[in-house]
């Protein structure tokens, strides 16, 4: 949240996260996963002006494995953007590292 505060210059205690997101293979490059982020997005606009989740800044948060490059440009092509990732050094302890 840290990173997202000072990218947004307020304070990010409630967001929407939008996890292990998948697409099947026959399904894929056929706008699958821009409609599911766009229906993520559409929810957490609901949410906002309901003053729930996500109501403090309007973000949406995800994390991807950042040798995964085909999602990476989804969700780039979707307008994300890279907030943090993981310390260059945490493959060391086993982890794949994240952005």
């Amino acid at each position: 949240a840290q990173a997202l505060s000072e990218k947004h210059g307020t304070a990010v205690d409630n967001y929407v996260f939008v996890s292990c997101m998948a697409v099947a293979p026959e399904a894929r490059r056929r706008g699958v996963a821009s409609a599911l982020l766009d229906a993520a997005s559409e929810l957490a606009g609901e949410w906002r002006s309901d003053g729930g989740v996500g109501s403090a800044a309007g973000i949406i948060g995800l994390d991807v494995y950042q040798d995964n490059m085909v999602a990476i440009k989804v969700y780039e092509a979707n307008g994300y953007t890279r907030a943090t990732a993981d310390p260059p050094w945490s493959w060391a302890y086993g982890q794949r590292p994240r952005i």
